[in-house]
């Protein structure tokens, strides 16, 4: 079919063939009429696009070292073979400085960026929109400072059609840089951002205990709630911390019953086929445990185990990042190889996309052609 044939066929056949197609395309679409743009461009389509499985793509995104930083990331494509060099797609990111940047979290298409320890940002890789945002303020002064006992999530709220940035930090209530690891009096300050009112707003009467961010401090989405599995000093015990997007509220997850022996570096937080996950590291084998009704401890089943010795690295930790449409696990090994397993814990492929020897900071989204109803920017 011809482009001139698609438009003349009704418009419900031409959304619903429009939707199957990946970001890429459709953004060129957008200069075939203004009637495509104005469609394109709905918010309205967005949605339909990104709840299209057909149309589902994951990605990895990682930066290279600053020392040869170029102001251009790397995009993997996570459903196609590791191997195929045409899906790894080089993307402007002008607007971060020659530096490090962190990767925070993930949600409908955007990535939260930590810069520098010093700026926040929102971007859609897919479209290159992006907006800064300030840093928590972590004292009672309005002082804004990175905290390296910081925990950050990201997510939305679609009962209000409002994007959140939330901020747990423990410090000295009288120095926001010093944290409760060196000292015995601190304070839990805990924080949302909105994007719709574009401030940031205190969550209050959390009287939340004091956590260590031991296992990297990025949360995770599922079910409107973002999940950090934290270190708890009071008692003092692994947990899986939950934020409810919705009643702006805080809980507790169930850990598995399983007594496992975590180290900081040994264990990750992750979503695996739309369920709460856990990967842990022994001694021979990393186990993938699956939560398969949600905050239900009996429902932890240990799903997959993975040898260490099919590790590319052998040394370093193997976390997952995401599950394809055919249900293999894409996972990091020591911050240079992607590895693919199946679920029978063999690992199928594996691709070395960093040769730094420190790694590369790598996130996982999926592409979609979500706006931001605030200032914003284009890399």
């Amino acid at each position: 079919m011809n482009m001139q044939n698609m438009m003349d066929l009704p418009e419900h056949l031409i959304v619903s063939i429009l939707t199957l197609l990946p970001v890429k395309s459709l953004l060129h679409f957008k200069s075939v009429s203004k009637y495509w743009f104005s469609l394109i461009s709905d918010p309205n389509f967005a949605t339909w696009h990104f709840e299209n499985d057909a149309a589902q793509s994951n990605r990895l995104l990682y930066f290279l070292p600053p020392f040869i930083y170029d102001s251009q990331a790397r995009c993997i494509h996570l459903d196609s073979s590791l191997h195929t060099h045409s899906d790894h797609a080089v993307i402007n990111a002008n607007f971060l400085r020659p530096t490090y940047s962190n990767i925070k979290g993930s949600c409908r298409g955007f990535l939260l960026i930590l810069h520098h320890d010093s700026y926040l940002y929102l971007w859609n890789p897919s479209t290159g929109v992006y907006t800064q945002l300030s840093l928590f303020p972590i004292n009672s002064s309005n002082v804004y400072a990175f905290n390296p006992n910081s925990f950050y999530g990201f997510g939305y709220d679609a009962s209000r059609d409002e994007y959140l940035v939330v901020v747990l930090t423990s410090c000295d209530p009288e120095d926001g840089l010093k944290t409760y690891q060196f000292v015995e009096d601190f304070e839990t300050n805990t924080g949302f951002f909105s994007l719709k009112t574009n401030e940031w707003n205190n969550i209050e009467d959390t009287h939340l205990p004091p956590y260590i961010n031991a296992f990297g401090g990025v949360g995770k989405l599922l079910n409107d709630t973002i999940h950090w599995l934290v270190l708890r000093r009071d008692v003092p015990k692994n947990i899986i911390l939950a934020f409810d997007l919705m009643k702006k509220s805080f809980s507790e997850v169930p850990f598995p019953a399983e007594d496992f022996n975590i180290k900081p570096g040994c264990c990750d937080l992750c979503v695996l086929g739309g369920l709460l996950s856990l990967c842990v590291k022994g001694n021979n084998v990393i186990d993938i445990w699956v939560m398969k009704e949600y905050n239900v401890l009996s429902s932890w089943t240990k799903s997959i185990v993975v040898s260490v010795d099919e590790l590319p690295i052998k040394s370093h930790y193997f976390y997952p990042v995401c599950s394809t449409k055919n249900g293999d696990i894409v996972g990091i090994n020591g911050g240079k190889w992607l590895m693919k397993c199946n679920a029978k814990g063999q690992v199928i492929e594996h691709y070395m996309y960093c040769a730094d020897p420190h790694g590369c900071e790598a996130g996982f989204y999926r592409e979609s052609l979500f706006p931001l109803a605030v200032n914003i920017g284009q890399a």
